[in-house]
């Protein structure tokens, strides 16, 4: 029954509507001018409520638009507003009648003295082109765009407001964009100017701004409008007029921020930015605008030019309060963790993020508060910026986090592996970090070997820091370096020699190692010697392997399997069975190549020229040194009357300070050795 009477009712309400229109006809065509007002003003009245309206009743509103009487024109003009609000995709059908002439009309009544013709037209021309997708043809209404982007500046505030909607509808097209620019219509005389006008034309501005923005080939024309364009949008993001012009300006200052060479040039325009999406974000903690005001915040703190700035608007306590209250698994946990991250990368931030109750959360998420992946991936990175620093460290170490973090490397993502590595290697190069990864045992129970052969090599660096760290604070304890990671260290020196910084971090635990006799038997036990005299054959950091093998040389107990494995006349005669018996014999050949050219700089009839460029200029005098140590090798040392000389090296200030200091050492060994002292 209400389904009967619903369709009766619509059935009087369209013959309603069709007896009007045949009204609005007759109206519109009478000579009373009066009449013809009064036609124009029911057509507006029928159009929201209209299906449908038909085209050539409104084209014959259009022609109403050059009417002599003023009030029929305004009337018209107002039909059409009304017409173009509710009905706009059909409006564009009868504007494109009889060859465009409602386009030739409209584009008249801009051009318009009288205020309030030029004001409807704008208004309309505005609408039509809000409505049109980007894609849609423009050719109809574009002159009409172009004209009414001379209003931009119009007496009448309506008109210029109707003039910048306009700009930012024709922003959004590229081809059309690029005018604003060309043009110079979009200028940095108009942005000063507008920086102060009413919230309405600034949100359109914005708008425009971002669409000019996002076109890559214009986007440095927009950067060189500064400070201009630092200035509003520091203010769109002090006193947003609505959230939309907000998340524009917020999204402009993040590209400005992104692109470096553009941002902070003049020094003081993004640290302004920061300053007024600070405050935006202690106004407001919640809302779509939140995760990109964080994402901003932490792009500026990347910025040397900016963290000072950023530093002394005290952010970590609104964002730790904002992270507190925002979804552990939600975008903005993982931009705020992201924002605190950047704030940590310098001592200072480091510190006020460590004292604001950042770590704790990110303990809490590590302990099984969150599973998402990015989240985790930040908060590593938190830790790891604040374990960096000795007046944060000790907040991280505290937390006492090394199994949660280290859990993270078995994760199938790598960054994830990366990330937590990372944060290891920051804990473990303080003693109570290290102390801690020993106690944890992470080295035995995590693929610890399997992450030093990852084709990943910032991850291969990262663990191989963890280890060097480790072994370092072993050493220092005298404690067995080399037991749980000795054969790790062996395959990782094979697949990382090749890299002069991954060497460089697999050395440094070597030579750790090689300083402490338990340290040295592991070497051998693992066969690393003869993996070190191949690496030095190819030239990879001979001046770290000569270091290495010095200290072997120290060693009562293994200098004669040392020189047993690189002395002279060691290399085989017979034909060799297997690869590595190749590569041992040239590794022997070399080392005693070494050991005559460090004997060679040393008694030279010239004065010695060792300098800090030559591999083994910070090498031969600790050879010697160790060599001289040895009764075995005493001959070699004694031979090549090296004191006199070892005493130039000593006095020239010219040298490099480890040659100069190995040369003391090289001295008082041989001093100590009764036949060498009375040789030399």
């Amino acid at each position: 029954m209400a389904t009967t009477s619903s369709t009766i009712q619509n059935g009087a309400d369209q013959a309603h509507q069709s007896a009007e229109l045949l009204k609005v006809n007759d109206l519109l065509g009478s000579s009373v001018i009066a009449e013809q007002r009064q036609g124009c003003e029911l057509l507006g009245t029928l159009a929201p409520q209209l299906a449908d309206i038909p085209i050539l009743t409104t084209t014959k509103l259009f022609k109403k638009t050059s009417h002599i009487d003023r009030g029929v024109r305004n009337a018209a003009l107002d039909a059409i507003q009304e017409i173009s609000r509710a009905h706009q995709q059909k409006l564009e059908a009868v504007l494109a009648q009889e060859d465009g002439e409602g386009y030739r009309f409209l584009k008249q009544a801009l051009q318009s003295e009288d205020n309030s013709l030029r004001d409807a037209s704008a208004a309309i021309t505005a609408t039509i082109a809000e409505g049109l997708p980007k894609k849609s043809n423009w050719e109809g209404i574009y002159p009409c765009c172009i004209v009414a982007l001379a209003l931009l500046r119009d007496d009448l505030p309506s008109v210029q407001l109707s003039a910048f909607r306009i700009m930012r509808s024709v922003s959004a097209i590229p081809s059309y964009a690029s005018l604003l620019i060309t043009k110079r219509i979009l200028s940095k005389r108009l942005i000063d100017d507008l920086t102060e006008s009413s919230p309405e034309i600034r949100s359109e501005l914005s708008g425009a701004i971002f669409n000019v923005a996002e076109q890559q080939a214009l986007f440095a024309h927009l950067a060189a409008m500064r400070p201009s364009i630092y200035v509003f949008l520091a203010s769109i993001l002090g006193n947003p007029p609505d959230d939309q012009a907000l998340l524009c300006g917020l999204r402009v200052a993040l590209k400005l921020a992104k692109s470096r060479k553009n941002v902070g040039l003049d020094g003081g325009g993004p640290a302004l930015i920061a300053v007024n999406a600070h405050q935006h974000l202690l106004r407001c903690l919640r809302g779509p605008c939140q995760q990109a005001t964080c994402e901003l915040l932490g792009d500026l703190a990347l910025d040397p030019r900016c963290y000072d700035a950023i530093i002394k608007l005290h952010p970590c306590e609104v964002l730790v309060q904002l992270l507190k209250s925002a979804e552990p698994t939600g975008s903005s946990t993982y931009w705020t963790l992201r924002a605190l991250t950047a704030l940590a990368s310098q001592p200072i931030g480091a510190l006020a993020v460590a004292e604001s109750g950042a770590a704790d959360i990110v303990a809490h998420f590590l302990r099984g508060g969150c599973d998402v992946p990015e989240v985790l991936f930040w908060g590593c990175e938190l830790l790891g910026h604040c374990a960096a620093h000795p007046t944060s460290s000790g907040k991280v170490i505290e937390l006492n986090l090394v199994r949660n973090v280290a859990v993270l490397l078995g994760s199938a993502t790598d960054p994830l592996k990366l990330t937590s590595s990372f944060a290891l290697a920051k804990i473990s190069s303080w003693s109570n970090g290290a102390a801690q990864i020993l106690e944890t045992n992470i080295l035995e129970v995590y693929p610890i070997l399997e992450l030093l052969l990852s084709q990943d090599r910032d991850l291969r660096e990262q663990m191989l820091k963890v280890v060097s760290n480790v072994a370092a604070y072993l050493s220092a304890s005298k404690l067995d370096v080399l037991e749980v990671v000795a054969p790790s260290l062996l395959s990782a020196i094979l697949t990382s020699l090749a890299d002069g910084a991954l060497a460089q971090k697999t050395l440094d635990v070597l030579e750790t190692a090689s300083w402490w006799k338990i340290g040295v038997e592991q070497i051998f036990i693992a066969d690393i010697v003869a993996v070190l005299g191949g690496a030095l054959q190819s030239g990879a950091a001979s001046r770290k392997i000569c270091t290495i093998v010095s200290n072997l040389l120290m060693h009562g107990s293994t200098y004669g399997l040392v020189l047993r494995e690189i002395g002279p006349g060691s290399v085989p005669r017979t034909p060799y069975k297997q690869p590595h018996e190749q590569g041992a014999a040239v590794c022997r050949k070399y080392h005693a190549e070494l050991i005559q050219i460090a004997l060679e700089h040393l008694s030279a009839a010239e004065p010695v020229k060792l300098g800090p460029e030559s591999d083994i200029s910070a090498s031969a005098s600790a050879v010697l040194a160790n060599l001289a140590f040895h009764g075995s090798t005493l001959p070699m040392v004694l031979d090549s009357k090296p004191c006199e000389l070892l005493f130039d090296v000593l006095k020239e200030e010219r040298h490099a300070a480890d040659v100069r200091m190995n040369a003391l050492r090289a001295l008082s060994r041989i001093g100590n050795v009764p036949a060498a002292a009375q040789t030399n």
